[in-house]
């Protein structure tokens, strides 16, 4: 369906890094019926600065690329190699930047900061961390953050209700880091495995 008739104007892609060509048909098929495209490279841990430059310029030459996101699916980053992947795609893309963290070592917020300082304009956040296992960066985290750096002007008192909410939520269906998640972080296990564990 085309996005003038359709709610939804930006659709994003998430595919691993490995795999990234994979996407690019329908990246352009999508371009072409009117969406704003984000790409998320999951699992953008462990290349080389040849290998980032190299998988920029190739979706850039696609053209139909909005957004170029990067995702710390194993929450396994740290700041200074959060800090390389943003320098290593900005030498060669020029558009938009996106980071998704994963809080297996309660990295997600400083990690997200980082890469903020470093050119990143999009970053993924959920209330209360909500995500997979370890979940994601907390909302209301990055908006004290933002708001503390000047970069936003929101107000905390407006998630509190929703807060409460999620508590509850957080609480039933228990997400959030644990040593078992920090652990799978530093020998590069997926969280879905610790899971099932």
């Amino acid at each position: 369906i085309e996005s003038n008739k359709s709610p939804l104007d930006l659709i994003r892609i998430a595919i691993n890094i490995n795999k990234y060509q994979d996407a690019k048909i329908l990246v352009n098929t999508l371009k072409k019926l009117g969406y704003d495209i984000g790409l998320n490279l999951m699992q953008a841990h462990g290349k080389t600065k040849k290998d980032y430059k190299d998988i920029a310029r190739t979706i850039k030459s696609w053209a139909s690329v909005d957004i170029l996101y990067f995702a710390d699916s194993l929450g396994n980053m740290s700041p200074n190699e959060i800090k390389f992947i943003c320098n290593s795609l900005k030498s060669e893309w020029r558009s938009k930047l996106g980071i998704h963290t994963h809080n297996n070592k309660n990295l997600a917020l400083i990690n997200t900061m980082t890469a903020i300082n470093n050119g990143v304009e999009w970053c993924d956040s959920t209330i209360n961390g909500m995500g997979r296992g370890a979940g994601n960066l907390e909302t209301e985290n990055l908006l004290i953050e933002a708001v503390n750096e000047n970069l936003h002007k929101g107000q905390f008192k407006y998630l509190n209700k929703t807060l409460e909410d999620f508590k509850k939520l957080k609480n039933k269906l228990k997400w959030g880091p644990n040593f078992l998640y920090h652990f799978a972080a530093n020998k590069n296990i997926h969280p879905t495995y610790v899971q099932t564990l």
